[in-house]
């Protein structure tokens, strides 16, 4: 436990100072401060996340002689996994896979904040990101770093560049399936967010119908998918006996709803359209229900958890609550390790606590 605070702490502060440099020095400071929990999710042991072996396991089946008929298996899912894998043949090992994992989820998510510095409180989001997905990464990295990843490309989209963002959300299937899915939803949310007063007032309500519909219908959905082969669609129907609903997840979803509701009716944030914050809020309380059906399918959530980090991050340097900003920074830092501790410390979630090192370095801290 302390081990990770000791990182997120270290890595946070590097932030904060290179936000605060200039030229070269920021540079640095910078990319030293992605490093070191890169470094730490590259070396990790095979027991710190349940996914880890498999993820090795998988490397040496890509790039041992079958691995052709493996590769081709798995290609339209795990695309950038491959290549990494093969790259990593050359040079590295299989270290640089997680390492590639580790550095560019952590570099999107740290790039989508920086673009908005002017407005951001970087270090907050950045802090909260790491809180909210940074255990998380140690198991399901692939999902990860497509999170991080829809999170950059949406800051191109609520700046109304819609074919940015297209380009580089069609591109994220080679991270993850999943976000090409994340990516519709998120477009539909910022069309909806867009609208004049009364047609908005509309859209929501035929928004939040689709959404109590799309519940139920959802396991049809997939099982059909199943049914066509598609992907690896079986492991998310209700059959596979995987339901399961976090009470600590909708109970955060709540929050993000109330926060970003609040927030909206205050007119608290202006930079970006608050209607696409309680909207995506609303969202993620929804995907995390799907894990009535199977828990896999709630994971879509973290596409749109995501954006807490940056609203909340937004929300700490508005002009109207510059009274009070100390303690909204508190509140948001207090939620973000609350969080972090009750699933990944005390529950076990992802089995990524403590942490150690194949090779006999152990820190049981």
């Amino acid at each position: 436990m302390f081990f990770y605070l000791c990182i997120f702490f270290l890595s946070t502060l590097l932030v904060y100072v290179g936000t605060r440099s200039r030229g070269a020095q920021r540079n640095i400071i910078i990319l030293l401060a992605l490093l070191i929990p890169a470094l730490v999710a590259t070396y990790r042991g095979f027991s710190v996340g349940a996914d880890t072996q498999n993820y090795y396991d998988r490397y040496h089946q890509f790039i041992s002689a079958d691995g052709l008929k493996a590769m081709i298996a798995v290609l339209d899912t795990e695309f950038f996994f491959i290549a990494g894998c093969f790259v990593a043949k050359i040079i590295g090992g299989y270290r640089l896979v997680f390492f590639s994992y580790s550095f560019l989820t952590l570099l999107f998510s740290f790039l989508a904040l920086y673009k908005y510095r002017r407005y951001v409180c970087v270090w907050l989001g950045y802090a909260l990101f790491l809180f909210f997905f940074y255990q998380a990464s140690l198991n399901i990295m692939r999902q990860i770093l497509a999170v991080a990843y829809i999170l950059y490309c949406t800051t191109f989209l609520l700046d109304g560049h819609k074919k940015k963002f297209f380009v580089l959300a069609a591109l994220s299937v080679l991270f993850h399936l999943t976000a090409i899915i994340a990516a519709g939803a998120i477009y539909l949310i910022y069309l909806i967010s867009s609208l004049p007063d009364k047609k908005r007032r509309k859209a929501f309500r035929l928004y939040f119908l689709s959404m109590f519909l799309g519940f139920f219908l959802v396991d049809i959905v997939i099982r059909y998918l199943a049914s066509v082969n598609f992907g690896n669609s079986y492991a998310y129907t209700s059959d596979e006996g995987n339901s399961m609903i976090s009470a600590t997840d909708l109970m955060y979803s709540l929050i993000f709803i109330y926060v970003s509701y609040t927030s909206m009716k205050r007119h608290t944030v202006s930079v970006i359209s608050p209607e696409f914050f309680y909207l995506s809020s609303v969202t993620c309380l929804m995907f995390f229900m799907t894990g009535y059906y199977n828990q896999w399918l709630s994971r879509m959530a973290y596409y749109m958890m995501a954006f807490a980090c940056l609203y909340f991050a937004m929300i700490v340097k508005s002009p109207k609550i510059r009274k009070e900003r100390k303690i909204y920074k508190l509140a948001f830092l207090s939620l973000g390790m609350a969080y972090w501790f009750y699933l990944f410390v005390y529950s076990g979630a992802t089995i990524t606590i403590p942490y150690s090192t194949m090779g006999g370095l152990s820190f049981n801290f």
